[in-house]
């Protein structure tokens, strides 16, 4: 697998650079440290990734073309998933707190649309094409399938799109919405597609890959990239297993994969040296 890419997992932030994985920081979970989530980038250079440090959900930054960390961003945050830089701000799938949180210009603010100091909807997955910002809800604590919100670039509100159980991640390509979706019910897991035209759905179910959760998603030209994790209904024994990396072609047919043995599950996946529109259009190289 030749694409180069940055991976979060339970214990390590790793660079694969097309044939081997490098270890760019390191925690551990009984020291309160790791637990890497989110990743995303600026026009700057500074890659930021969503994690734990003394017990406390923070954001660390990095210089991307060093990988050295360069600083730490606090704020009032707890479990955090997905983050995305876009026009000078960092948005945060603030899951405990039930919301968004947006850092800009040194300071934060929040969007709720069901205030809440404990996480209710699980809001897991954030991403934007430039005209509408799109936040996943797995929900798996309220009654109904997982949803995904379409917003201003602001986050005001616009629709709701009722997506199925169990979904991770959420890109838009043309008419179409892409979540992941772990096995539920019996359904194994895959990748659901909604028309937003017609209301229509369909989903590419992957039994092959068995009993897994799936997070982390990278659209690139010729196919995509997926995050599969050994399934485990048991949160505390989730820092366990390999973290793999499945390339299918745009067909979804897989082509390859990575297994990184013993890393824990795959929080989040993002491309490097390629135009990638399942992150926010800012190409690094390293």
């Amino acid at each position: 697998m030749t694409v180069k890419l940055i991976i979060s997992t339970m214990s390590k932030l790793v660079y694969w650079d097309g044939s081997q994985a490098h270890t760019i920081h390191e925690g551990k979970l009984e020291e309160g440290t790791a637990h890497y989530h989110g990743i995303t980038w600026d026009l700057d250079g500074i890659m930021y990734v969503s994690g734990k440090l003394d017990f406390q959900y923070i954001l660390y930054k990095f210089d991307i073309s060093t990988f050295q960390e360069v600083g730490i961003l606090h704020g009032d945050l707890y479990e955090t998933h997905q983050i995305f830089w876009y026009d000078g701000k960092i948005h945060v799938t603030n899951t405990g707190k039930n919301r968004i949180d947006i850092y800009q210009d040194n300071s934060w603010r929040s969007v709720a649309w069901h205030p809440s100091d404990c996480d209710i909807e699980h809001i897991n997955a954030i991403w934007s094409d430039g005209r509408n910002m799109y936040v996943g809800e797995h929900r798996q604590k309220v009654p109904g399938g997982s949803v995904v919100r379409i917003c201003t670039m602001d986050l005001d509100l616009l629709d709701t799109i009722a997506i199925g159980p169990n979904i991770h991640n959420v890109y838009r390509e043309g008419d179409c919405l892409y979540n992941l979706t772990s096995p539920q019910d019996g359904r194994p897991a895959g990748i659901v597609i909604t028309d937003l035209v017609s209301k229509k759905q369909c989903r590419v179910d992957k039994p092959e890959w068995g009993e897994i959760l799936l997070r982390g998603l990278v659209r690139v030209e010729d196919g995509w990239y997926v995050g599969v994790s050994r399934w485990e209904t048991d949160r505390s024994q989730r820092h366990v297993g390999d973290a793999i990396i499945i390339q299918m072609d745009n067909d979804f047919e897989d082509i390859d994969r990575i297994t990184l043995s013993d890393y824990g599950p795959v929080g989040s996946l993002r491309a490097l040296d390629v135009e990638s529109p399942s992150h926010n259009g800012i190409v690094i190289s390293v």
